[in-house]
């Protein structure tokens, strides 16, 4: 196999990190959970679950190549 990433076989070697080995400008929460509340307080939105939005998408992108508009 031609060398084309610097690694001779073309896939380098993925170690996990902690994040405190992985400094960064800004500060991070410890567990960055999005609050909904806000954006019902201040827009009147009240945010689907996750679960729903993702099953609302699947069925689009379904209905979409059903169609063969993908």
């Amino acid at each position: 196999m031609k060398e084309v990433s610097g690694i001779p076989n073309g896939w380098a070697s993925v170690k996990p990190i902690g994040s405190a080995a992985y400094p960064l400008p800004a500060k991070r929460p410890r567990n960055p959970v999005i609050s909904k509340d806000k954006v019902k307080q201040v827009f009147g939105v009240e945010m689907s679950r996750w679960e729903s939005q993702l099953r609302s998408c699947l069925v689009e992108l379904s209905d979409a190549s059903h169609r063969g508009a993908a």
